[in-house]
């Protein structure tokens, strides 16, 4: 199993489940898993990774809080990352299925 998140089909399967839960995960567990994704895949936060978005598809500053959290994990590997990302999805699927 490779740990880069930059072309890990594990991540991408366990990203995929979490879709197919019943009970949506709490806010907390979602901004976890969130920026554990981005930090898994990308490495650690810049504008650049962040990408192109309409602020108008968020509300009361969503965006700017979860790019505060992914930019929280600077430093984090993406090995690290990767691993948090699918202990916490297990945890999750384990928890909502």
């Amino acid at each position: 199993m490779t740990t880069d998140g930059s072309a890990n089909p594990v991540l991408q399967k366990a990203k995929d489940s979490l879709r197919d839960l019943k009970t949506r995960p709490n806010d907390t567990e979602r901004a976890n898993l969130w920026k554990l994704y981005k930090q898994a895949k990308f490495g650690d936060y810049s504008l650049s990774s962040v990408g192109n978005y309409d602020p108008a598809h968020y509300h009361d500053g969503d965006e700017s809080i979860k790019q505060a959290g992914w930019a929280d994990l600077k430093g984090m590997s993406k090995h690290d990352a990767t691993k948090q990302y699918l202990d916490l999805a297990a945890e999750i699927l384990k928890k909502y299925s």
